[in-house]
Order: C-alpha cells, then sequence, then structure tokens
C-alpha cells in the first residue's frame, strides 16, 4: 500500500488543504502516506511534510501523527511557537483526535454500547506510549438492513 501511494503523489504531488489560518493549516491525508520520514520509512518513500511544504511554499511541522495506513485530517504549523501551541492543547487533551472506521464482521461493541480498550503502544524509537482507545458501535448492517 506504501508503495503504491508514494508512486501516486509522486507523480501527482496535491494535498488537499482543508483549512488554512494564519500560522496553521489542516490538510486530508490519504492511506498509505507516511507523515515524515522515519526509521521505518522505505528508502523512496515520499512523505506528507515535504510534499506539503513543497506545495505551500513555506516549512510546516506536523502538530501530531497519523499512521501512514491512517487517512484523515491532521494538522501542520508553520512556525515553532503555534507548532509548540497545538500540540500542548492536543497533550492537554483540549485537542481529542477521533477516527471512524467502517469494519466486516461481527460488531464488538453491540449497538449503542461503549467499550474502552488502554493498552500501550511503541512510538518510532521503540518506547512503549500510553494509548487509550474508546469503541463505540455507530450502526450496522444485517443483509439488506442497516440499524
Amino acid at each position: 500500500m506504501l508503495t503504491s501511494a508514494a508512486s501516486l503523489f509522486a507523480a501527482s504531488p496535491s494535498i488537499p488543504i482543508l483549512a488554512r489560518r494564519p500560522g496553521f493549516c489542516v490538510v486530508a491525508k490519504p492511506a498509505g502516506l507516511v507523515v515524515h520520514r522515519n526509521d521505518w520509512s522505505r528508502k523512496g518513500d515520499v512523505a506528507l511534510l515535504q510534499l506539503l511544504r513543497d506545495q505551500l511554499g513555506t516549512q510546516v511541522n506536523p502538530v501530531h501523527r497519523l499512521d501512514a495506513g491512517t487517512s484523515g485530517c491532521l494538522v501542520f504549523a508553520e512556525d515553532s511557537e503555534t507548532t509548540a501551541a497545538l500540540q500542548r492543547a492536543f497533550a492537554s487533551g483540549r485537542v481529542r483526535k477521533t477516527y471512524i472506521a467502517v469494519a466486516r464482521g461481527n460488531a464488538m461493541p453491540t449497538l449503542g454500547e461503549g467499550l474502552v480498550v488502554e493498552r500501550p503502544v511503541r512510538d518510532d524509537k521503540g518506547v512503549l506510549r500510553a494509548a487509550r482507545t474508546e469503541l463505540m458501535c455507530l450502526g450496522g448492517c444485517d443483509g439488506e438492513e442497516v440499524a
């Protein structure tokens, strides 16, 4: 998946900008594209950071990350002060990332019920970080009928 996304953006590197304000912007990150190069990146991988910098003609810093295989909204700041302020907002919980996924199979938890999973995950450097996932089944279908 990463290779096909890299090929796609190497040919036409245009990142959809969802919002742009003084000091920061929000972009639509496609699945299969790394946010920035790291130890796990493949040689030749195209990174969103470089594509956006080239597209906007200015230095940008990712405020948070999304895994390479995840699509979604991503915030980039244009200066160190804005980067730090927005990262503090994420760290303090004033800003939250919410993921919506489409899954196939038996829904767990059941419709309208929630489930919380607290399990550490490793970062790019292999350090365990606390992580909390809250799951809520918003809907489902049984054959042709959608609940």
